[in-house]
Parts: structure tokens; C-alpha cells; sequence
């Protein structure tokens, strides 16, 4: 009897011993299972932490972009404006010019050919200003076009991005530890 309940408290001893073992090598693989979660959950924060700095670049280059249309569009109307007062500065000088040539009847050709001479000089000088002002409104078109597709370039951009941290937070949430 007394070796029955020995045989009994071995075999007790041998299976709770199993059991523990088997206890510690579960608890040894829920500790793994656990740092690997918190290891992808410091990969994800760290790859949402560089996607915001990407975020925060972008925003800095879109407002710098917006900035620089903007002075682009400023100086169009500054353009515009010299150039519409070219245009009456020329109708000015030519109008001067067929008047004193209607009030002379070319009584005094020496005098009206000095005279023509200036004001036609005068006329070139100007329609080169001219040509200049309209090549560069031309530029500042095409310039702000530019800016224009960049700008609409960068928000797509931003919307993929905003897509795709949404996607990273919800994956970060899924594995953080509750």
C-alpha cells in the first residue's frame, strides 16, 4: 500500500513536472510572440515618424511653390500694366509725331527730318521695350503653368500619403499591445 501511494505521488511529480515544463516552454513562446509584436510596432512607429517628416517636407515645399506663384502672378500684373503703358506711351509719340507732321507741310525738310529721325528712334526704342516686356509675360505664363502642375502634382502626392498613414495607423493599432 505504502509503495502504491509512492508509485502515485512519483507519477504525480512526473506529470506536474511535464506540465510545467510544457507551462514554461509556452510562456517562453507567448515572451517571443510578444517581443516581435513590439518589435513590428517600433518598425511601423518608426516608418509612420519618417512618413510624417516626408509629410511635413511636402507641406514646406507646396507652401514655398504657392509663395513663389504668387509673387509670379504679381509681377505678371506688374508686366501687364508697363506693358498697356508702353502701348499708350507709343500711341502718344505717334500721334505727336503725325500732328507735327500735319502742322509742318513740310516747309522745313531739314528740320522734320532731325525731327523724324527722333521720334523714330524713338518708336524703335520702344517697341523693344516692348517685345521685352511681352517675352518676359510669356516666361511668367509659362512659368506659372509649371508651378500650376507641380502644385496639383504635390496634392496628389499628399492624398496618396495621408492614404497610406491611415493604412500604417491602423496596422500600428492592430499589433499595439492593448
Amino acid at each position: 500500500n505504502n509503495e502504491y501511494l509512492d508509485q502515485k505521488h512519483r507519477e504525480e511529480i512526473k506529470d506536474l513536472q511535464a506540465k510545467t515544463k510544457h507551462m514554461e516552454r509556452a510562456m517562453m513562446e507567448m515572451e517571443r510572440a510578444v517581443k516581435e509584436k513590439e518589435n513590428a510596432g517600433k518598425e511601423l512607429k518608426e516608418s509612420l515618424d519618417q512618413k510624417s517628416m516626408a509629410e511635413i517636407k511636402r507641406r514646406g515645399e507646396f507652401a514655398k511653390q504657392k509663395q513663389e506663384m504668387e509673387i509670379l502672378r504679381s509681377k505678371e500684373r506688374h508686366l501687364e500694366t508697363h506693358v498697356n503703358q508702353l502701348e499708350e506711351h507709343i500711341s502718344k509719340v505717334v500721334a505727336d509725331y503725325e500732328g507735327k507732321l500735319s502742322n509742318s507741310n513740310m516747309t522745313t525738310c531739314s528740320s522734320v527730318g532731325v525731327d523724324e529721325k527722333r521720334m523714330k528712334r524713338q518708336i524703335r526704342e520702344l517697341e523693344k521695350k516692348l517685345e521685352v516686356s511681352s517675352a518676359a509675360m510669356k516666361q511668367i505664363g509659362k512659368s506659372s503653368l509649371l508651378m500650376e502642375k507641380e502644385n496639383e502634382r504635390l496634392k496628389n502626392d499628399k492624398n496618396e500619403l495621408k492614404v497610406k498613414l491611415k493604412k500604417l495607423v491602423d496596422c500600428a493599432e492592430k499589433f499595439s499591445p492593448k
